[in-house]
């Protein structure tokens, strides 16, 4: 993975909405449980992108978002 300059996800944790935001254009964002099931996948292609995470299961998740620029996987905790 590289480092994607400028990413932001936040807030984390959170209860229900995830932002995803960056300077350069987002072209896909997975979700993924700790045993590396896909539970969400979106791709919008924007510069910011809104999860709405409200139906996942409490626990720890890997967000990976994809950029023109690379990749990179974000841990999350969902309250």
């Amino acid at each position: 993975d590289q480092e994607i300059e400028g990413l932001a996800v936040y807030p984390n944790p959170t209860r229900d909405i995830l932002t995803v935001k960056a300077p350069m254009q987002i072209t896909g964002v997975e979700v993924r449980n700790v045993l590396g099931q896909m539970m969400m996948i979106n791709t919008t292609v924007s510069n910011e992108v809104e999860l709405n995470i409200a139906s996942l299961s409490a626990g720890s998740y890997f967000v990976r978002i994809t950029t023109d620029s690379g990749s990179k996987v974000v841990h999350i905790v969902k309250q």
